[in-house]
């Protein structure tokens, strides 16, 4: 998908995070980027506390995915055309 597609929503952007330091580091720079590319986004975090079980949260998410219980992500290419 690229940037002159047209969207009805914000690009949804999913992370997963071992622990609140990443998690609000992480965020307020992917809100900045987006805001200086001008892309809307909404950001949907997924925490895992104590690093083993971010593979639990992933798991969960996929299956949630399959479900349909959740909304799949969107990628975007913000590179250079090649």
């Amino acid at each position: 998908m690229n940037s002159t597609d047209e969207r009805n929503h914000d690009t949804l952007v999913v992370c997963f995070f071992e622990d609140i330091a990443q998690e609000k580091f992480i965020s307020a720079f992917l809100q900045r980027v987006a805001r200086q590319a001008g892309i809307p986004i909404q950001i949907e975090i997924r925490n895992a506390q104590h690093g083993s079980r971010v593979w639990n949260e992933l798991l969960d998410y996929l299956r949630d995915l399959q479900r349909g219980d959740a909304r799949t992500p969107d990628t975007r290419d913000l590179g250079p055309e090649t």
